[in-house]
């Protein structure tokens, strides 16, 4: 991996290959997490069965009703709050995105920040900011192609300037202005793209966009500020369409106010304008707020409340806690706990759900060209498990540390793990560590 260049030591990734000492257990690679903390999404369902029961028939009501329900998963740090979030974010994507007329979305919010506006916030970065401006413009061009349907060749005049008519015309087709075509109306940002170089009429468009957006968001700044079109081009545009996205910025200086609730309505407007019937807002590390005083901790609450209850319909959030955290906020405002009468409380893993889990990890790197042994548990031995819960009271994270800690030595031992070997973890850890260490100070 270094090797010698003009005198020098120089790193060479080349002959990287996968390590082999995995090879005799048939599989590729270590599967746990080194730290315990699983990837964003293995892709294995929750290992609690009762939350996958609850979680599905929780989204079949909501999506079916196409109503507000809250939802609340409780448990403590290391029991797969973040992996059971990011899992049914996928699930939905993956299911319930391409339905057409009938889609469905969800967002994972890492945290809940430190007030509403700013909450509203999170949900369209994560969602993306681009990806919320794309369907906003697809309003736009939505309605800019139904126009011309109406009004022909009378529309494309407006938008195209005299001295550059030529230019703009599709000589293969119908001859209609290049600009409008159906391919650059189904594309919103294509179609601002071709216009700014096309130079046409970009006042018109904008007072366009503007009549469009003024419906949703109520208020002439914001639909002005959304369908702004710079002179410098579309990145310039999209720049100061995303600051009029940012809640907290643009609610100080416009003219009318605007609520987080009212503001909140409006995105769900282009949302449910784009097809979606459903959005899932998913809130990881909610006891986060703890952090916030008092009294801005309940004025928290209160709009994220308001926000519940002026939108009903179309969307639904899931909040992940910690029990205590969960406690305290039903003490403070039991009106906000209201809205989530659904949930469910994480307990630690059993001795079968921790096999379960320790076979899908595995599952996950098999070699088959490799296979030792027709037990989907091997190297592990049902007794190892089983002290491996004991000694991890079943908290998932610790699980999944001791069963790293386990495969690095057995795999460097050449031995299966066992009770023995699992009753040893923790100077096997020590090991491993004054191991790394050593090779790290050579």
């Amino acid at each position: 991996m270094v090797r010698q260049m003009q005198g020098k030591r120089d790193i060479n990734f080349g002959e990287l290959k996968l390590r082999e000492i995995y090879s005799k257990f048939g599989l590729l690679s270590n599967p746990f997490p080194v730290t315990g903390i699983a990837a964003e999404d293995p892709g294995f369902a929750p290992f609690d069965e009762l939350i996958t029961k609850e979680l599905t028939a929780f989204v079949q009501d909501t999506y079916t009703r196409q109503f507000f329900g809250g939802f609340i998963i409780i448990g403590e740090y290391g029991f797969g709050k973040t992996y059971i979030l990011k899992h049914l974010e996928r699930r939905i994507n993956e299911s319930l995105m391409m339905r057409g007329e009938d889609r469905a979305c969800a967002i994972y919010v890492m945290n809940p920040r430190s007030s509403a506006d700013q909450f509203i916030t999170s949900i369209l970065e994560s969602f993306g900011m681009h990806n919320f401006l794309v369907m906003a413009w697809h309003l736009v061009t939505e309605r800019l192609a139904e126009e011309l349907r109406i009004k022909g060749e009378a529309l494309a005049k407006e938008l195209t300037p005299k001295p550059m008519q030529l230019n703009f015309f599709d000589t293969q087709e119908s001859r209609k202005p290049f600009v409008l075509r159906q391919d650059l109306l189904s594309n919103p940002m294509k179609f601002i793209d071709e216009a700014y170089r096309a130079k046409v009429n970009m006042a018109r468009i904008a007072k366009f966009a503007e009549d469009t957006f003024l419906p949703i968001f109520k208020v002439p700044d914001i639909a002005k500020g959304l369908a702004a079109l710079s002179h410098f081009g579309e990145a310039d545009s999209l720049m100061q369409w995303v600051e009029w996205l940012n809640y907290t910025k643009f609610k100080r200086s416009i003219k009318k106010d605007i609520s987080e609730q009212e503001f909140f309505h409006a995105v769900m407007t282009v949302f449910r304008r784009n097809g979606y019937r459903h959005v899932y807002v998913l809130v990881d590390e909610f006891e986060d707020i703890r952090e916030l005083g008092k009294r801005e901790r309940m004025e928290y609450l209160s709009r994220l409340r308001d926000i519940i209850e002026y939108n009903l319909e179309y969307f639904s959030i899931v909040l992940c806690v910690k029990r205590d955290a969960w406690d305290s906020i039903a003490e403070a405002h039991p009106a906000f706990v209201e809205r989530f009468a659904r949930g469910a409380e994480l307990k630690d893993l059993s001795v079968e759900q921790a096999k379960s889990m320790i076979v899908e990890y595995l599952a996950s790197v098999a070699d088959k060209a490799t296979k030792k042994s027709d037990d989907p548990l091997y190297p592990f031995t049902q007794e190892a498990v089983e002290e491996i819960v004991r000694r991890s009271a079943g908290v998932p994270r610790v699980i999944l540390e001791l069963c790293y800690i386990l495969m690095e030595y057995a795999a460097q031992q050449n031995k299966i793990i066992d009770r023995e070997m699992a009753r040893q973890v923790d100077s096997i850890r020590e090991s491993i560590l004054f191991e790394k260490r050593r090779q790290m100070s050579l």
